[in-house]
């Protein structure tokens, strides 16, 4: 009769622990000369969210068709059927997309925007959607935040306060003080 081998296994911690690396999406390569290399990429949701909802924007939609027939050419469809507008990317006006790009690029730990304009700047470099100005940018950027952060901001125009009344009530009681 023969005899049975008894297999066991052991686990080392390397092993649990280069384990747990890949699963937190880090790849390891090993190099011909026994060198490890770890890389890791990251790719924000938001290219795929606006990819999949691109063409639920009519407007979009439209401009798709224009150039499909060749009467818009400022705008184009690039290798992945992503319409562009001058290498920008046109992101729908559905699913609250516009907010969620701003919120990322103002939360972003990478992001450095001493002003809404520099901010604005930045985003207009890789997106575009209609009527991306930048005062209207700004303004709503600011409702976007605080609506996010659960407060209400009142914005005015230069010359044209459209407050809740607040700032006139002061500005009487100011002059009835004088």
């Amino acid at each position: 009769m023969g005899s049975l081998t008894r297999l066991s296994m052991v686990e080392r911690p390397i092993v649990k622990e280069a384990q747990q690396i890949a699963s937190q999406g880090v790849r390891l390569d090993e190099k011909y000369d026994e060198r490890l290399i770890a890389s890791m990429g990251a790719k924000s949701t938001l290219v795929e969210q606006i990819k999949a909802k691109q063409f639920d924007d009519a407007s979009l939609l439209k401009l798709k068709e224009g150039v499909l027939s060749g009467k818009i050419k400022n705008f184009a469809l690039d290798e992945h059927d992503l319409m562009r507008l001058d290498g920008r990317l046109c992101v729908p006006n559905v699913d609250d997309l516009r907010r969620a790009i701003m919120v990322e690029a103002h939360s972003s730990r990478y992001s450095i925007h001493p002003s809404s304009i520099k901010m604005y700047h930045d985003l207009r470099d890789i997106y575009w959607w209609n009527y991306m100005k930048g005062a209207q940018f700004t303004a709503q950027f600011w409702q976007s935040f605080q609506e996010g952060l659960g407060t209400r901001v009142n914005l005015s125009i230069t010359f044209h306060p459209q407050m809740d009344g607040q700032a006139e009530k002061t500005i009487q009681t100011l002059e009835d003080m004088l």
